[in-house]
């Protein structure tokens, strides 16, 4: 049986066992955002993946012609959330913000549903969001703002299209990774990878590898480089909208 005992101080103890049960004990006045935010978060990922469901640190949005998902991953605060709240607002549906499982169909990989809702810094959300100043912390402290979708929100599975890997850069460029790079590029985002590396030992180093790899080999892998500007947000929604759709291919997608 898997069981794991997470910790956060000034938050509480979560226990995880066989991928159903949680057993939360919070801190005496733990903020009760601080604890939904721990749930929904790496509480989750950690249930998911003792289930045996892939999971990684990603945010997915739904293509608005139904061709299917795009996936963005990138480290905490390199901004993936940002970008796929900016497809949020020029049309896309979201599929799930900061944390992506994954189950495999025949030759189709899908991403599950999170909640509806985005974590946004509040910086993108005074850029993105209308009324944003009335939009809540995460929890105190935080300078995250939490952004309830209303509409667009894909309730379920979305057949996942293509993966990109954020990067900084002068210019907006999209380059295709394969074998190694793309490899390479996968390992720093499985969920379990997170947290300095805290859980490689209990979900597994083999298991790392080999999700990352079967994840490289059964979807095509790019690099996505751009600016880290707010002014370039809505050139780099294009870019990557025409990109999906020259490399399209009908999948099941939200409806």
């Amino acid at each position: 049986d898997a069981a794991t005992l997470l910790y956060w101080s000034g938050i509480g103890a979560f226990l995880v066992e066989d991928g159903r049960n949680v057993t939360v004990a919070p801190v005496p006045n733990a903020d009760e955002r601080l604890v939904r935010l721990v749930l929904t978060g790496p509480v989750l990922g950690v249930l998911l993946a003792q289930r045996g469901t892939p999971v990684f640190h990603a945010s997915v949005v739904a293509r608005p012609d139904a061709a299917g998902a795009l996936a963005f991953l990138a480290r905490s605060g390199e901004g993936k959330s940002t970008l796929a709240a900016a497809f949020y607002r020029a049309g896309y549906g979201m599929v799930s913000d900061d944390l992506m499982p994954l189950l495999s169909h025949g030759t189709e990989t899908v991403a599950l549903p999170g909640f509806p809702r985005a974590k946004l810094w509040a910086e993108s959300a005074h850029e993105l969001v209308e009324d944003a100043a009335a939009l809540p912390q995460v929890g105190p402290g935080f300078e995250k703002r939490s952004c309830t979708l209303d509409e667009r929100f894909c309730a379920h599975p979305v057949a996942v299209q293509a993966v990109y890997v954020l990067d900084r850069g002068a210019q907006i460029a999209i380059e295709r990774l394969s074998g190694y790079q793309a490899l390479a590029e996968l390992l720093p985002h499985w969920y379990g990878a997170l947290f300095a590396g805290q859980l490689m030992d209990i979900l597994g180093r083999g298991r790392h590898f080999r999700e990352c790899a079967d994840l490289a080999s059964r979807l095509p892998v790019f690099r996505l480089t751009r600016p880290f500007s707010y002014e370039r947000l809505h050139d780099v929604v294009n870019a990557v909208d025409a990109h999906a759709a020259l490399s399209h291919r009908p999948e099941a997608a939200c409806r």
